[in-house]
């Protein structure tokens, strides 16, 4: 507030940062979005949050469930990806890995974990998922990444300048299939948030 004049209405915690008070911390502070699910990815194992149960449809949550849950888009693509996270869990086990079971799996489509993120995961990938969610009826999509990626050296996505411009030309591929090919538009989280507040949204 003293910095930059105005309040904060979106939240993004980290990894493991979101529990079970965050809501109501983020409502008494004035907060309006929180953008913190990485579906759908389980992170207890660490002590962090589960959001494997959660899909990529914004939700609306809190005591008096004004806050909107707008999670990073993530989810299964494959003809096996009905399994969902505990078939997943099965095929990445260490017993599995260490006969390829996972890699198997990837290679032939059968299930694959994506999130829509130029980080860890290829331009096809991301296309493969933003299909597979648009088919399910998902119509919010979710494009992140860490800002210290758009640096040389600040992330292990990015360690050189022409790590930088493979990094920067797959998030613009994306863009071009996103907004001329499936005719998608960009809108900050809180445009967001006033659509859907002038609508109909999931509530969890």
């Amino acid at each position: 507030m003293e910095s930059f004049g105005t309040s904060p209405l979106t939240y993004l915690a980290g990894r493991y940062g979101f529990g079970s008070n965050t809501g109501a911390i983020l409502e008494e502070l004035g907060y309006q979005v929180d953008i913190s699910p990485a579906v759908p990815i389980d992170f207890s194992a660490d002590g962090g949050p589960d959001y494997s149960a959660y899909s990529s449809d914004p939700y609306w949550f809190g005591e008096k469930r004004k806050l909107l849950g707008l999670p990073g888009s993530g989810g299964y693509v494959g003809w096996l990806r009905a399994g969902g996270t505990a078939l997943y869990k099965a095929v990445t086990s260490p017993g599995m890995r260490r006969i390829k079971v996972g890699g198997a799996c990837a290679r032939l489509r059968a299930v694959e974990r994506i999130r829509l993120s130029p980080e860890d995961y290829s331009e096809p990938e991301m296309r493969r998922l933003t299909h597979t969610l648009l088919r399910d009826g998902v119509r919010v999509f979710v494009f992140s990444f860490h800002s210290p990626s758009v640096m040389p050296g600040g992330t292990p996505y990015v360690r050189s300048q022409g790590d930088l411009d493979r990094f920067l030309d797959k998030c613009r591929r994306y863009f071009d299939f996103f907004m001329k090919q499936l005719n998608g538009v960009t809108m900050t989280p809180i445009q967001i948030r006033d659509v859907l507040a002038n609508g109909i949204a999931p509530i969890r």
